[in-house]
C-alpha cells in the first residue's frame, strides 16, 4: 500500500497496472468522518473522565486542612488526659505532624499537575481537531493521526491514605513510645481503564444486572439506610447519629454527625453531590454541605416518611 497521489494518465501506465486505487474524494471524507468522530469522542468522553479525575483530587486537596484540623483535635484532647511531663512529646508529634501533612500535599500536587498538564494537551489537540474539521485543506486532512488512543490511556487514581492516631493505655515510661505511633501516610496508585459513558437505563434493566462489586464494614450493627451518588461517595447510617461516608474500597471518607444527636429517619444525595437527612420528630430535613447543616424544610403538622428526601432530590 502507498500513499502517492496519481493522474488519470499515470494510472493507465505499465508501472501502476494490477494497482487498486482509491478516489481523493473518498479519502478526504473518510478523514474528515474520523476527525469528527475524534473530536466527539475527546470533548464529550475522555476530556469529562479526566475531569472527574482531576476533581476529585482537587477535593481531596480542599478537604486537607480539614481532615488533619479533626486529627489535630483527637491530639489534644487526647494531650488534656495525659501529665504536663508529656508536653515536650507532642509538641514534637505535632511537628511530625506538619511534615506528613506537606509530604501527604506533594503527593496530590504532583499527581494533579500531571493530570493538568494531560487535559492541556488534550485541549490543544481538540482545537487542531475543530480547525482541521472546518478546514478544506487537502494535506493536514489526508495526513491525521488521531492521538485519542493516546488520551484514552487515563492517570491513574491516586489514593493517598490518611495517617490514623492511635491511642492505647500506657505507663511514663512507655510515653514516648506511645506518643509516635502514628499510620505512615501512604499513596497506592489505581489504575483506570477508559470505558465510554453508557445511556442511563432504567430500574428493571439495572435490576437485572446487578451485582456485587465489595463488602463494606460500615461498623453500623443496623444497616438503614445507604444512598450515593457515585462510587467513590457511598454514604450510610444505623443504629446512632453518625451518618458515614466510604469509597467503593470501603475506606472511610466522612462522618457527620446529625444535629439532633438523634438516628436520621433517612438519607439521600442530591444532583449537587450534597447530603440530605431528615428526622422524625423535629420533622425537619436538614442538608450537608463543605461540612455545615443547614436546616432547609420544617413539615407544619405532617409526618415525615422515608421518602421525603427522595421526592425532594
Amino acid at each position: 500500500m502507498c500513499n502517492f497521489f496519481v493522474c488519470s494518465f499515470c494510472s493507465a501506465s505499465k508501472q501502476h497496472q494490477g494497482q487498486e486505487f482509491s478516489k481523493l474524494e473518498e479519502i478526504f471524507n473518510i478523514k474528515k468522518q474520523n476527525v469528527q468522530n475524534d473530536a466527539e469522542d475527546l470533548e464529550n468522553q475522555i476530556i469529562p473522565a479526566c475531569e472527574d479525575i482531576a476533581i476529585d483530587l482537587e477535593n481531596q486537596i480542599a478537604n486537607l486542612d480539614g481532615q488533619y484540623k479533626k486529627l489535630a483535635t483527637e491530639m489534644s484532647k487526647q494531650r488534656e488526659e495525659l501529665d504536663r511531663e508529656i508536653d515536650y512529646a507532642i509538641d514534637q508529634m505535632q511537628r511530625e505532624i506538619g511534615e506528613i501533612k506537606i509530604k501527604h500535599y506533594s503527593m496530590l500536587q504532583n499527581h494533579l499537575d500531571e493530570i493538568k498538564q494531560l487535559q492541556f494537551r488534550m485541549q490543544q489537540d481538540l482545537l487542531t481537531l475543530y480547525e482541521t474539521k472546518e478546514s478544506n485543506e487537502v494535506y493536514p486532512t489526508i495526513h491525521y493521526s488521531s492521538k485519542n488512543d493516546e488520551f484514552r490511556k487515563l492517570p491513574p487514581t491516586l489514593h493517598v491514605s490518611m495517617p490514623k492516631f492511635i491511642q492505647k493505655q500506657i505507663e511514663r515510661k512507655e510515653l514516648d513510645r506511645f506518643i509516635r505511633k502514628f499510620t505512615p501516610v501512604s499513596n497506592t496508585l489505581e489504575e483506570r481503564v477508559f470505558t465510554a459513558k453508557k445511556p442511563y437505563a432504567s430500574v428493571k434493566e439495572l435490576l437485572n444486572e446487578s451485582k456485587v462489586l465489595n463488602t463494606i464494614k460500615t461498623g453500623h450493627n443496623s444497616l438503614t439506610s445507604i444512598t450515593c451518588l457515585y462510587e467513590e461517595k457511598i454514604w450510610t447510617n444505623g443504629n446512632s447519629a453518625d451518618i458515614q461516608s466510604f469509597n467503593i474500597h470501603g475506606v472511610l471518607q466522612q462522618t457527620v454527625k446529625a444535629k439532633s444527636g438523634k438516628i436520621p429517619w433517612d438519607i439521600v444525595v442530591d444532583r449537587e453531590g450534597a447530603l440530605l437527612y431528615t428526622y422524625w420528630k423535629t420533622r425537619t430535613v436538614n442538608k450537608v454541605m463543605n461540612d455545615k447543616i443547614e436546616e432547609i424544610i420544617r413539615l407544619q403538622g405532617w409526618k415525615l416518611l422515608k421518602e421525603v428526601c427522595h421526592l425532594i432530590w
